[in-house]
């Protein structure tokens, strides 16, 4: 058995950045960090216990961390539609070979001719790791206003 890269279970650096910029809390046990050398660009993951509050740094959220912060109610967005992940196959591209979570929201219509919902096209953020997709997934819900003001109150900070 193999166990998964650390740098596979949390969110991506980018990913954590925008979540800190949109005002996620940063809470969390692991940290994307310059602290070894600081203004060196060389970020890397680390624990919460180095971290002395000078250092520039964002919270690396795990795959449960994010699930527990993602809005539930049961993933409704709307009487008609709601969010989701799934491993599925996705759009491959050179630049992007390993695409192969997907997040988005799902509607009410079905595909013609079976029983499945529809992703909404607009909706749909691919990722290499389920982490990721759920990153984008919480970043487009903020984004786009798509969480209460109880969520608000609970996870933003500014």
């Amino acid at each position: 058995m193999s166990i998964l890269p650390l740098n596979q279970q949390v969110c991506s650096l980018e990913l954590a950045q925008k979540l800190k910029a949109l005002g996620l809390r940063q809470d969390t046990l692991h940290w994307w960090t310059d602290l070894a050398h600081p203004g060196d660009g060389d970020w890397e993951l680390d624990w919460p216990v180095r971290k002395t509050g000078g250092e520039p740094f964002y919270a690396a959220y795990t795959v449960a961390e994010l699930g527990e912060m993602l809005p539930k109610d049961p993933y409704w967005i709307s009487a008609k539609s709601f969010w989701a992940t799934d491993s599925v196959p996705a759009p491959q591209t050179e630049s992007q070979p390993d695409k192969r979570w997907l997040a988005g929201i799902l509607d009410e219509n079905l595909v013609p001719g079976t029983l499945a919902l529809k992703w909404k096209v607009d909706t749909c953020n691919y990722a290499p790791t389920e982490v990721d997709s759920r990153a984008k997934m919480l970043i487009y819900l903020i984004e786009n206003n798509l969480v209460t003001d109880e969520w608000r109150e609970k996870w933003i900070t500014i």
